[in-house]
């Protein structure tokens, strides 16, 4: 395949593959590293920093019943939390 277009442009183009490709091989990297319990809870982080990112930059509507289940589901979170941290043998 050869590029057609600015230069520039087509630079930009290849580095965007190198952009996303980094952090996954630096995540896969780590996931080999951490329990699975612990990367499960990561999971969750960047949804909800993307909800926090929408409701208080873009102004995106969060009413009561998304309030609910997002409270629900970080309940059930820290439980789950809580459960390993007892249940983990000590150091």
């Amino acid at each position: 395949m050869a590029f057609k277009g600015d230069v520039e442009l087509d630079l930009l183009l290849v580095l965007t593959g190198l952009s996303t490709a980094a952090p996954l091989i630096w995540f896969a990297a780590a996931a080999q590293r951490l329990k699975l319990s612990t990367i499960g809870l990561l999971q969750y982080l960047a949804p909800s920093g993307q909800l926090a990112l929408g409701v208080f930059a873009y102004g995106e509507a969060f009413g009561w019943v998304d309030a609910v289940a997002f409270g629900l589901i970080w309940i059930a979170l820290a439980i789950y939390t809580f459960s390993a941290l007892r249940s983990a043998p000590s150091r």
